[in-house]
């Protein structure tokens, strides 16, 4: 710790040497280098002095270069986190299905909890990096690329564990499914490149890569085979809902047919009658108009514009 410390503190002492040169704004706000914990020190470099003093022409330029920086360390970040929330997804679907014993399920909680450390450090480097490219260059469409990272936003593709804990807090059931939006930045979708293979001491599970790209194309594969079963069950309710109406229609139109059966009984027990199967055909066509409002209920749900899109190539389908 104490070697790493030596070495972050000569690299400051080299970098506030530069930035006396090339950015004199910030001379007055170096601080010193002596302290026990260099990590802590702020670095003052042009997102730390944008909104505090004008930049020389020196410093605009390198302000200039922090934002490519910044934006390229963001989109990576997400990239890294996409992959991370992968492994904790595998890791925990791995350690429900084959791990036993307490020996196996310590190691997969200690592996679990190095995951979650890495997703962790992966969104806080990320809103860093967002918090400093929106100082440097305000607000603007990049915004809708780099969005504000919620803990919300921090999950995986649909996943039955959280499609369950979507479902618990949003209400949402087999007709919604949200992904989030960190998996449709740039770069995100894209195959991520691991360790090359062949390296010397690295294992071949940490050569592996993940392709983002096949697992959004799957997600859709899965979004669009829900759509065509949910647009067949609308369809064969649609139909059910008919048939139940017209079944009630003859129902009524049965009792209304019974009225004039009976002409052996007294004029006071057909007048009875009568208004038992008017009553009843009254019943029945309630019925039948209940049904006819609920289907146009559910025809007007289905007429709404819906879509599923793909992340990848842009498909659309609409229904």
């Amino acid at each position: 710790m104490q070697e790493s410390r030596l070495i972050l503190r000569k690299r400051i002492l080299s970098l506030r040497a530069t930035q006396v040169h090339f950015i004199p704004e910030a001379a007055l706000l170096l601080e010193d280098c002596d302290c026990d914990e260099p990590e802590s020190i702020s670095l003052h470099l042009p997102s730390d002095l944008t909104g505090s003093c004008s930049l020389s022409p020196a410093g605009q330029a390198l302000a200039k270069m922090e934002a490519q920086l910044r934006f390229a360390q963001a989109t990576d970040t997400l990239s890294g986190l996409c992959r991370s929330l992968a492994i904790r997804a595998e890791l925990s679907r791995y350690k429900t299905t084959q791990v036993r014993g307490q020996h196996a399920s310590t190691r997969a909680r200690t592996l679990l909890s190095t995951a979650q450390e890495k997703i962790t450090t992966y969104a806080a480097r990320y809103r860093r990096a967002r918090l400093a490219y929106s100082q440097l260059m305000g607000p603007g469409d990049w915004e809708n690329t780099l969005q504000p990272l919620m803990d919300g936003d921090i999950r995986t593709l649909a996943t039955h564990q959280d499609e369950a804990e979507l479902t618990a807090k949003t209400g949402y059931r087999e007709g919604h499914r949200i992904i989030s939006w960190i998996y449709m930045v740039p770069g995100t979708a894209e195959e991520s490149t691991g360790l090359d293979e062949g390296v010397s001491g690295i294992s071949s599970t940490a050569t592996r890569t993940f392709n983002l790209d096949l697992a959004l194309r799957v997600e859709w594969l899965k979004a669009r085979a829900r759509r065509d079963r949910w647009m067949e069950e609308a369809e064969l309710l649609s139909v059910e809902l008919t048939r139940t109406a017209v079944f009630f229609d003859s129902k009524a139109n049965w009792w209304l047919s019974l009225i004039d059966e009976r002409t052996d009984v007294s004029p006071s027990l057909s007048d009875g009658l009568r208004a038992y199967a008017e009553r009843q055909a009254d019943f029945q066509h309630q019925h039948a108009n209940q049904v006819r409002s609920q289907l146009n209920a559910a025809h007007d749900k289905v007429s709404e514009p819906t879509h599923v899109v793909c992340p990848s190539n842009c498909f659309v389908i609409q229904y």
